[in-house]
């Protein structure tokens, strides 16, 4: 029930910003401007592989070019949706934010717990206790050697 609600949901947009009502939006104008709005953030690449894995299950669907952040990495692209596909890549794309809220939830966890006197910093001291609990620092471990390696990535403040 949640989800069809949701897909009406995703269809009544779609509704709302096909513009021009030819039952198609705009990849790079009316989707992206729509993301926006709904302050969904995705990289552009992966935006095109969802919309990639939704057009090439259509039968007979061929892309209109390719998206490629390097020399070996090229996504086909589409430049419309219609209202289904729309939909489907909404999905995805709600999808990836959350996994994404989800894993800064959990950063934010781990940090806090190896902040141990709450200073919103992470010490020399709190780093070396982080690599104790995580069984990576052991008595073979130098602590001068184990200083020099947080001030590599850390300022005089800490993390």
């Amino acid at each position: 029930v949640k989800k069809k609600k949701k897909a009406k949901g995703f269809e009544n947009l779609f509704l709302s910003i096909d513009k021009d009502g030819g039952g198609t939006v705009n990849v790079s104008a009316e989707l992206g401007e729509t993301l926006i709005r709904l302050g969904i953030s995705v990289e552009v690449q992966h935006m095109h592989e969802a919309i990639h894995e939704v057009c090439s299950r259509t039968p007979g669907r061929v892309p209109d070019g390719y998206y490629g952040t390097g020399v070996s990495i090229k996504i086909p692209t589409y430049n419309e949706l219609a209202v289904d596909e729309f939909v489907e890549v909404m999905f995805k794309l709600t999808e990836m934010k959350e996994k994404s809220s989800d894993k800064v939830v959990k950063s934010r966890s781990l940090y806090s717990a190896i902040d141990i006197d709450k200073d919103a910093k992470i010490d020399v001291e709190e780093f070396m206790e982080m690599l104790r609990m995580l069984g990576l620092l052991n008595v073979q471990h130098d602590e001068g050697e184990m200083r020099q390696l947080f001030a590599k990535v850390a300022n005089e403040e800490g993390v």
